[in-house]
């Protein structure tokens, strides 16, 4: 698993690499909204630093998702504080450096959630802009962890009343939307905007190829094989969760192509024509470097990876 994310950040630099023409990129400037080089866009703090509310949810959403199907993990306080620690120092290394690189301007916009990417300042900024791809891994994230477990032949156990820390967070997400821009209608929009929908899209195209591998793969890793069929109840949900995605995917995707992309992207100086979405993608998957660290540090400190017993390893080694 961990070798997806490592692919999908090799082949994106390979096609980087050949659409300009060159095999070192990181002075050249990549990014969409035509001003940041690839170094730059991969450690673009102040952008990763407005996505910070974002990212812990959608990480307390991942962890809630996996507990529902694990096995009872082992508390561990040492461990989570230990993890917790680490994406604190994430966030105070990524402060200094962009009030150093980026500016305090720059820097707060994020921060206060006025601001959504290099030139576009909108109330609500980046929690706004990630409104409708957060609400989407309420269903989706569910779907990733049993396809994971389904490929690696792990066990899959039901524990619905964890499920419900999920209306926990959602009702996190909401009031903090409310709370970013101050105006509920401007929530409304955000959920029925092409271009919300446009950046949801990709957004859904970023979190199972580079965020979710990583904390999924060391949780499974300690996991038991499997030795039973899905639980009905599990099966069941698996069938109402592809009833409420196919249409969400299909309604995110459908509003920005009929609006036209080409009128919904950035069009930098650089490009002699309107981007391509494989461009698009390619360069976002750096963009979302530091959101991968830190969204993996939150997983970690919610649920700490554990060492692999021995007596899991030969139960494994049997099956």
């Amino acid at each position: 698993m961990l070798a997806v994310p490592a692919a999908v950040y090799v082949l994106s630099y390979i096609y980087l690499a050949f659409y300009h023409g060159k095999w070192w990129l990181w002075n050249t400037v990549v990014h969409e909204g035509g001003t940041l080089t690839l170094l730059e866009t991969t450690l673009y703090a102040s952008h990763f630093l407005g996505h910070v509310p974002s990212l812990t949810i959608i990480a307390f959403i991942f962890a809630v998702w996996h507990s529902t199907f694990a096995e009872d993990a082992v508390s561990n306080r040492k461990a989570r504080l230990g993890w917790s620690a680490a994406a604190g120092a994430l966030l105070a290394v990524s402060l200094l450096g962009s009030l150093w690189h980026f500016g305090a301007t720059d820097t707060w916009a994020f921060i206060l959630q006025g601001k959504q990417s290099v030139s576009r300042n909108e109330s609500g900024g980046s929690f706004l802009l990630h409104l409708p791809s957060t609400l989407s891994l309420f269903v989706l994230t569910p779907l990733f962890i049993l396809a994971a477990k389904w490929m690696t032949h792990r066990k899959v156990v039901w524990r619905p009343r964890i499920t419900g820390k999920l209306l926990y967070a959602f009702g996190v997400t909401m009031a903090l939307a409310v709370f970013f821009t101050n105006d509920a209608r401007l929530v409304f929009h955000a959920l029925t905007d092409p271009r919300y929908l446009a950046h949801s899209v990709r957004e859904l195209a970023t979190f199972p190829l580079t965020f979710f591998p990583i904390p999924a793969a060391f949780w499974l890793a300690t996991e038991f094989p499997a030795d039973a069929q899905l639980p009905a109840a599990v099966r069941r949900l698996v069938l109402g969760l592809l009833g409420l995605a196919l249409p969400l995917l299909a309604y995110q995707t459908i509003l920005p192509l009929q609006a036209g992309l080409q009128t919904l992207a950035q069009q930098p100086a650089f490009a002699s024509d309107s981007l391509p979405i494989p461009y698009l993608l390619a360069s976002h998957y750096f963009e979302h470097v530091l959101d991968t660290v830190y969204f993996t540090l939150v997983c970690f400190a919610l649920i700490p990876p554990q060492k692999l017993s021995s007596q899991r390893h030969i139960a494994s080694s049997k099956s």
